[in-house]
């Protein structure tokens, strides 16, 4: 798939079903990470305080468990090989 330019190559989204959250589009289930942001949009436009709590609390434990399976650690910020790696988040 190309840009509308037609210069750049751009990568197709995988289906990776990590997150267990499914949602319905057509005849198709797809995951929470796995959706378009437009769908994400569709699916969460009227969602309440407590839905995004849920979501964030669900996609937190998730994350933790990828991490730990995969032994992952965010870059020590005292590492200064990495510098343009070590951006503040907030």
């Amino acid at each position: 798939m190309y840009n509308k330019i037609g210069k750049e190559k751009i990568m197709e989204k995988k289906k990776r079903d990590l997150d267990g959250v499914y949602f319905r589009f057509g005849t198709e289930n797809i995951c929470w990470t796995d959706m378009t942001p437009a769908q994400q949009q569709s699916v969460s436009e009227h969602w309440t305080r407590k839905q995004w709590q849920t979501l964030a609390m669900h996609l937190t434990e998730v994350i933790n468990v990828i991490g730990d399976s995969l032994d992952l650690f965010a870059i020590d910020e005292e590492d200064d090989t990495n510098d343009n790696n070590n951006k503040e988040l907030l």
